[in-house]
């Protein structure tokens, strides 16, 4: 065990619990030792000191292994310099503070503009990329070809090495977890559907219900009438989670047999009745379970707990496996007009539960939106938050702007920063003014001091603002007030120090070129 080994056990131990045993090195660090042990008094405080010694003398002193062949020489750079001092300063301060949006943001538009990582930034940079996978994508391009090269001589680095791991590796599948087969399959599906579904039904006799379930899933990439066959096969599984996990795949098939078989269950409920001089649709659950529901993976009976009563407990199964499509066009309305219907009916809460599971599995955006401008009865719940994904931006950005008003400015903020991908872009111009206004109003209230996702996520919005607006916020600097607590002004320092920097990015000469 090395020096600095034996002072980390002794460091998880603890010093009060067993009293340091220091080192004996003798010579100059031995002196440098004793010196510094007989100027702390604290064992905890010379135990740090004593390791900083260590790993000083240690990097220092590092002889690489001797013999074996010489490494290959780096071959010659393709790529232009970011070796401009002003740029190399400002990349090192994004490695060393972040927040990683701005990180991605940086590495997007060196590879855009064709310049690679400063080199003397190269083991920082892999040793980012190692500790954060979303970054990897984005940092490989811009190594160059020295940081490919020192990559290639540490193990810890050799995510970069290759192709960063985005190849098909066959081996993931053969022998991977269960996540790892199902990322496998997703990945095989979006570029070949009909080689994944066949390497999903040659790996069927071997796995287990949970993992048939979960690999059926990633048929959803790429679905197409050309799965229907071994999806209707899924509805035979033994296990009830492939099965509902097919019926949920052929909703999605609107011309699917499984389709029209639930259109036409569903079609026995509906009738009309004359009031007022109108025609309206009327709807009543199926009376009996259907002898060959089951195999359309219904279920007869009510789970332990369910509220619905069995009746209405059909009527969810049913309207949950129907496409949404066909209530559209039977019934003749808009989306929001049928949940408009819905609410009027008795059995309410067995329609709009149904929809809100068929509008999420189908991300059908018109009908999630319908969802979210609309109080649920009473009696369902659903969290919002599920539908972001399949949202168009302007109506996550109203979403946002809601939660920022129901709740509190970080709770809208931090849905708007989790809810994009490092690489997706900015927010609208419009939204962005409107957040900062209401982020403004709200510095300046009570409750504002302890909104601590405000302080987290100040920083990191500030990435999402559109570039058009840097100037105009730099210049009146809505956010800065003279009565906000002092962590809230030192967020809004970070939020402007962010500006600064993407505005630096976006106008630096090797950089600006990155712009269309």
């Amino acid at each position: 065990m090395s020096g600095l080994e034996t002072l980390a056990a002794q460091a998880v131990v603890g010093v009060a619990r067993q009293a340091p045993v220091w080192p004996d090195t003798g010579g100059a660090v031995g002196d440098t030792l004793k010196q510094l042990i007989q100027q702390r008094t604290e064992p905890a405080s010379a135990l740090l000191g004593v390791a900083g010694v260590f790993a000083v003398c240690g990097a220092a002193g590092y002889r690489p292994p001797a013999g074996g062949n010489p490494p290959a020489v780096c071959p010659p750079e393709s790529l232009g310099s970011a070796a401009d001092p002003a740029l190399a300063a400002t990349l090192a301060i994004l490695l060393a503070q972040g927040p990683e949006r701005l990180q991605a943001e940086a590495l997007r538009r060196l590879a855009k503009a064709g310049v690679r990582w400063p080199e003397r930034l190269l083991p920082e940079a892999l040793d980012l990329g190692r500790r954060s996978r979303a970054l990897r994508p984005g940092l490989r391009p811009v190594l160059g070809q020295r940081g490919l090269w020192l990559a290639g001589r540490n193990p810890e680095w050799a995510y970069a090495v290759g192709s960063g791991g985005l190849e098909l590796d066959i081996s993931a599948w053969e022998t991977g977890t269960t996540e790892q087969r199902a990322a496998y399959l997703g990945r095989c599906r979006a570029t070949d559907p009909a080689q994944g579904r066949d390497l999903y039904l040659q790996a069927l006799p071997e796995l287990g219900a949970k993992e048939r379930a979960a690999l059926l899933m990633e048929l959803a990439i790429g679905l197409g009438p050309d799965d229907e066959a071994a999806l209707e096969a899924a509805l035979k599984d033994r296990a009830k989670e492939v099965r509902i996990a097919a019926a949920a795949l052929l909703v999605r098939l609107p011309d699917s047999a499984y389709a029209r078989r639930m259109a036409e269950r569903l079609e026995s409920c509906l009738g009309q009745e004359r009031k007022s001089l109108r025609q309206l649709w009327t709807l009543e659950p199926p009376e009996a379970f259907g002898p060959d529901w089951k195999a359309d993976a219904l279920e007869e009976t009510p789970p332990k707990g369910e509220a619905l009563g069995q009746r209405a407990w059909w009527l969810y199964q049913l309207t949950r496996n129907t496409p949404l499509a066909w209530w559209e066009t039977r019934l003749e309305l808009a989306a929001a007009d049928v949940l408009e219907w819905g609410l009027k009916s008795e059995w309410r809460n067995a329609l709009w539960r149904g929809w809100l599971d068929a509008a999420e599995t189908s991300a059908a955006a018109p009908w999630l939106e319908a969802f979210l401008a609309r109080k649920p009865p009473k009696g369902v719940h659903y969290d919002y938050r599920r539908f972001l994904r399949h949202l168009p931006p302007h109506a996550c950005e109203t979403l946002w702007l809601d939660i920022m008003a129901r709740e509190n400015a970080g709770a809208g903020l931090a849905l708007a920063c989790e809810s994009l991908p490092l690489d997706g872009g900015t927010v609208s111009a419009s939204f962005a003014q409107a957040a900062l206004g209401r982020v403004a109003d709200y510095l300046g209230r009570r409750e504002a001091t302890w909104d601590y996702r405000l302080r987290e996520t100040l920083p990191q919005f500030a990435c999402l603002i559109p570039p058009g607006l840097f100037e105009d916020i730099e210049a009146t600097r809505p956010l800065e007030r003279k009565d906000a607590h002092p962590s809230l002004n030192e967020a809004v320092a970070r939020f402007h120090a962010v500006l600064e920097h993407r505005a630096f990015l976006h106008q630096h000469p090797p950089l600006a070129s990155a712009d269309p």
